[in-house]
């Protein structure tokens, strides 16, 4: 299949576009095959140099669509369908055993999943450390990979005994088309790579737009000027929203044409990619001057897959609480890295005070007491607030693409160990400056960890910190970052900030939104109504664009 698949590449750099398709058509359509076969008997390791392996096939099926759907828009059903059973891949896989062993698991399935954690953690730490300091410690970290793939195998192969046929069943893009209402739209963002004899650095973005109304293919719009969507233009949408300016250009280039397909439609559910991951379509002004945040309902999703397999599906009773703000990252160190944060401290008290006046239990940290120690041991409560600094650090490892005949050779530092949440003590380690020691000792919870966190009942999210929507813009995958990482560990919504936000309008913003998400219940109406409340009194989007909220309600 991976030889096929490399004949394939060569069809398509000959523009036999015929030839190409359905070559590629067939090996993607085998690795899938094999995904839902292999994937359960292997470890989380292993199921990435899989991925990893695969992968190119499906960058270059996306990129011949560009140049085959006018021929064949067919094609265009094959790309949404790829779309739906690989995005986040890895990340999905992880979330679909935690699910499975939490929910339906034995109570010795529970307990490897805590050994399993407790391993992963300890693993994390030991990569901070050379193998001459590990020796020192009397580590052994290849014993503890070792047993940490037995018990990922062990997980994975009892989460697919205990799914039933329809947890199983690949979603398709005609369930999201029948899931879909009248006024409702789905969007599929997805990063394309130009393809010659190889994937090149030239990128273009594409959307799969879906509707109730759609025949027998998704409609598809084509932005070429990828590059410049990530550059430029990027750069005058941040600085417009920075510098409070009147934005002339962001609608024209990231969202008018989207507009186009999009009649009679009021919500659309965004599943986005690369930098569309890094701002606020809401933040847009139409050609009327009218902010996208009034025409449509937009729902933020990691996956539409979501409508099919998520919808409707939890219900909460319990009220519980935990608040986390303005940590003391000094706390004995010499540096200063980050600065406090008393504004936090506010946010939480004012949280607190109003989640106890309506009967419910919350656990506080502030200060000295706001470790990474305190959030790694909660235990799913229904709110966990964190109002700190996130921060996210640029990958400066290259990429080698593949060429027609050559082995993909991807090996930048994994995005998860870049981004993260700073707590008490983290200045100390701020001043490492390297990455990979940033896991020495307690003061920074990176992505990675999150993935350990115990949120498998955990309603709500709430990053209240600078640029925790930020990741990593990576072919195939997505933008990594939290987002990913706490829906995974478990959290149904999570709602973050792309930019920094004034600390009195963030105070407003969230007592607003919890006034009245606890009186409705419904949390994107409580969203959608706080951000229009803030835009009422304070026009520009710097007041009440930052906020997004990943995950139907």
């Amino acid at each position: 299949i991976y030889t096929q698949g490399k004949i394939g590449w060569v069809y398509y750099a000959q523009e036999n576009y015929d030839g190409a398709y359905k070559i590629l058509r067939s090996t993607t359509q085998m690795y899938l095959k094999f995904i839902d076969e292999i994937f359960p008997s292997l470890s989380n390791s292993e199921k990435e140099r899989y991925w990893n392996k695969i992968q190119p096939d499906f960058a270059v099926f996306n990129s011949l669509a560009t140049k085959y759907y006018s021929t064949n828009p067919n094609i265009l059903v094959d790309v949404y369908n790829n779309r739906l059973a690989t995005k986040a891949l890895l990340l999905s896989s992880t979330y679909t055993i935690n699910q499975q062993i939490w929910n339906y698991g034995t109570p010795d399935d529970i307990n490897d999943m805590n050994k399993l954690r407790v391993l992963q953690d300890s693993l994390i730490w030991a990569q901070s450390y050379t193998m001459t300091e590990l020796d020192s410690f009397s580590y052994n970290i290849q014993q503890t990979r070792e047993t940490i793939n037995k018990l990922e195998k062990h997980l994975s192969e009892r989460a697919q005994e205990t799914s039933t046929n329809e947890e199983t069943k690949r979603v398709n893009w005609g369930m999201i088309k029948s899931n879909l209402s009248n006024t409702e739209a789905a969007m599929e963002v997805i990063r394309v790579n130009y393809f010659d004899t190889k994937l090149t650095d030239s990128v273009m973005y594409v959307a799969l737009i879906t509707k109730r109304s759609s025949k027998n293919y998704p409609e598809i719009v084509v932005l070429n000027n990828g590059n410049d969507l990530e550059g430029k233009f990027y750069k005058y949408y941040q600085n417009s929203i920075k510098h409070k300016l009147n934005d002339t250009k962001s609608y024209a280039q990231f969202w008018e044409y989207f507009d186009a397909y999009l009649q009679n439609t009021s919500t659309i559910y965004i599943s986005a990619d690369g930098v569309y991951n890094q701002l606020n379509p809401k933040t847009f002004k139409n050609n009327k001057g009218q902010y996208i945040l009034i025409k449509y309902a937009i729902y933020n999703v990691s996956n539409t897959r979501e409508l099919v397999t998520q919808r409707f599906q939890y219900t909460y009773s319990d009220k519980s609480a935990v608040l986390i703000g303005n940590p003391n990252y000094k706390m004995g160190s010499r540096t200063t890295i980050s600065q406090p944060l008393p504004g936090a401290k506010k946010e939480v008290k004012s949280i607190e005070t109003y989640l106890n006046n309506k009967d419910w239990n919350s656990d506080v940290f502030i200060g000295n007491e706001a470790t990474e120690k305190a959030i790694k041991e909660v235990d799913s409560p229904r709110i966990l607030h964190i109002a700190t600094h996130g921060y996210f650090m640029e990958n400066t490892v290259s990429v080698s693409e593949p060429t027609v005949i050559e082995e993909t050779k991807i090996q930048p530092i994994n995005p998860l160990l870049r981004s993260g949440l700073l707590f008490a003590g983290a200045d100390s380690l701020l001043a490492l400056k390297d990455v990979k020691q940033i896991n020495q000792s307690d003061g920074v919870l990176t992505a990675l960890e999150v993935l350990n966190l115990n949120l498998n009942h955990t309603e709500l999210v709430f990053l209240s910190a600078c640029e925790t929507g930020r990741g990593d813009i990576q072919l195939g995958d997505g933008v990594f970052g939290l987002q990913h990482a706490f829906k995974v560990a478990g959290a149904q919504n999570v709602i973050m900030t792309l930019f920094k936000v004034d600390d009195k309008i963030t105070k407003e913003f969230v007592q607003t939104f919890y006034t009245i998400w606890i009186k409705t219940g419904n949390k994107r109406i409580a969203f959608t109504s706080a951000k229009k409340a803030i835009l009422s009194k304070y026009k520009d989007p710097i007041y009440w664009g930052a906020f997004v909220m990943i995950g139907l309600d």
